[in-house]
């Protein structure tokens, strides 16, 4: 049987920083880790044009193959790879190519929905909610938008108001009562670096318990 390996979700609002936490979590840790989005399980849209589906809400969960997450979750729990979807931004559809993702010790996996369906928690050894406040997710996410997407700053306030927010209080704040723990995050640049020192330790901690509990009942 493969070595099963310790799943943590790490969740939160647009701009609270999970991406950047998740990746710099992964750098730092001693044990072998391994990282992919639940962005990239965002549906395929062929029968829309391309401006239909950019009006499209991407922030609303229907977007995301909850079912084909699911299942994958299922495979990497018990050690299987997986063929891990790739989501072409720019267009806004779903690439026919998928890429082999193979398990480590630890799979981190980042997304706004991660804690939002009550099937995934189960198969999360740790789930982490990074929390900010909603004026600074807001300002890194006119900062990423603008800078990385070329968009303009009505359009980005326009969507904000219209789909982020609305969704936000809707499905991702509410999934907070549902992670282990909750990180703080509401420096504009970089991290906390005393808290992420904890946090990562915090997680060695769980890994070592877990792995401790795997060899006990010899999987």
């Amino acid at each position: 049987m493969q070595k099963r390996p310790f799943i943590i979700a790490f969740s939160g609002g647009s701009g609270s920083g999970k991406t950047y936490l998740s990746q710099a979590v992964v750098a730092s840790l001693r044990e072998s880790a391994s990282l992919f989005s639940y962005d990239a399980y965002y549906k395929d849209t062929p029968g829309l044009g391309l401006e239909e589906r950019k009006r499209l809400n991407y922030d609303d969960p229907r977007m995301l193959d909850a079912a084909l997450f699911l299942s994958h979750l299922e495979a990497l729990e018990r050690g299987e790879s997986i063929a891990l979807p790739q989501y072409d931004c720019p267009h806004y559809r779903r690439k026919e190519q998928t890429i082999p993702f193979h398990p480590q010790d630890i799979v981190i996996i980042d997304g706004i929905m991660t804690l939002q369906d009550a099937r995934f928690l189960p198969h999360y050894q740790l789930a982490i909610y990074v929390d900010a406040d909603a004026d600074v997710r807001l300002s890194r996410r006119i900062r990423r938008d603008m800078a990385e997407r070329g968009r303009t700053l009505d359009s980005i306030l326009d969507q904000y108001m219209s789909q982020v927010k609305p969704m936000h209080e809707r499905y991702i704040e509410p999934s907070k009562s549902k992670a282990d723990l909750v990180f703080s995050n509401n420096r504009l640049a970089g991290l906390d670096q005393k808290e992420f020192a904890a946090l990562v330790e915090e997680i060695e901690a769980r890994y070592a318990s877990f792995r401790r509990s795997q060899q006990r009942n010899g999987k």
